[in-house]
């Protein structure tokens, strides 16, 4: 993907070297959607935030990471094109102008709602939820993510494919 190509041409050309965490899983390497024109990474950027502008657009999911191409898949199958995705492609520091900026094309009290992956107790909510506690610019802000949780994952893939439908499901109510 162009993002991540840019995101390590960026870490390259500053100044000042300082240490790159980038969380990434595997599963994305062979992705279908996962791909980028040659004019993308000859011209593109490293984008903070990923807007999408859906007119009329009853929810704002907004999300980090894999589980994007998951909510994309899923509004196609149940049709949900009054929902729009946002990615926040980076966490620290916090991109607050992009964001801000993204929302503003929505209505106020248009309801954004973070979509993680991992337990409630986990993940970028915590991070989220203490810098905005309930609102962000003027939205209502919550959270769908599995039940809290000591471990990350169930250690049954049975029964981490049903709790994944089970997120989605909820992301689009």
């Amino acid at each position: 993907s162009a993002q991540f190509f840019h995101l390590l041409r960026r870490q390259v050309k500053r100044p000042i070297r300082k240490p790159l965490v980038v969380l990434t899983p595997k599963s994305l390497l062979r992705h279908p959607e996962v791909v980028s024109s040659l004019e993308e990474l000859a011209q593109g950027r490293f984008q903070k935030v990923i807007p999408e502008r859906v007119k009329g657009a009853r929810k704002v999911l907004l999300t980090s990471g894999k589980v994007y191409y998951d909510l994309l898949q899923k509004r196609r199958e149940v049709g949900a094109e009054d929902v729009a995705l946002i990615r926040l492609e980076l966490l620290y520091p916090f991109p607050e102008a992009e964001l801000k900026e993204a929302l503003g094309f929505y209505p106020r009290k248009t309801p954004v709602v973070f979509v993680q992956e991992e337990p409630v107790n986990q993940g970028a909510w915590w991070y989220l939820s203490a810098r905005f506690c309930g609102e962000i610019y003027g939205h209502p802000f919550s959270v769908v993510a599995r039940p809290e949780s000591p471990s990350p994952a169930v250690g049954s893939s049975k029964v981490h494919r049903e709790e994944q439908e089970a997120l989605l499901e909820e992301a689009f109510k």
